[in-house]
């Protein structure tokens, strides 16, 4: 009910994009449980179009969208992993016409198992997933095509 009530305190733009957000993530959750990643990328990429440029009477900051995809993925009853909210927040950027890298990294701790993390860039700079990342290895980038 909290989280509710939070939701209907936003600005009614704001609300509109966490519930989008919501909707993606959930989405984004179930394709990759279903379908190979390479098949999710393809529809996603699909998905994000190739982005149009924003008015900028309705230009939404970087950071907003970003703080929608946490606000939304915070709010789910289902947990997202790094890899579903960073492929959500790419959808999200590009629509909006904004450029955005997804990026995979993987790391190997001394005395532990291998372990991956997913984030999302915008112009260089991390938007979704920052917390740790300068910690993992990116791998070869997926393709920029959307």
């Amino acid at each position: 009910m909290v989280r509710l009530r939070k939701l209907l305190r936003l600005p009614p733009r704001e609300r509109r994009d966490v519930v989008t957000s919501a909707l993606l993530l959930l989405g984004v959750r179930l394709a990759l449980a279903l379908l190979p990643f390479g098949a999710v990328r393809a529809l996603l990429i699909r998905l994000g179009g190739a982005g149009r440029a924003a008015r900028p009477s309705d230009a939404v900051p970087v950071e907003q969208l970003a703080r929608t995809v946490r606000m939304a993925a915070a709010g789910l009853p289902v947990s997202t992993s790094c890899l579903v909210r960073a492929l959500a927040g790419e959808v999200i950027l590009r629509r909006r016409g904004y450029p955005a890298r997804l990026c995979i990294g993987v790391a190997h701790p001394a005395g532990a198992d291998w372990q991956a993390h997913a984030w999302l860039e915008n112009d260089g700079h991390v938007v979704l997933g920052a917390e740790g990342a300068e910690r993992f290895t990116p791998l070869r980038s997926p393709p920029r095509a959307i």
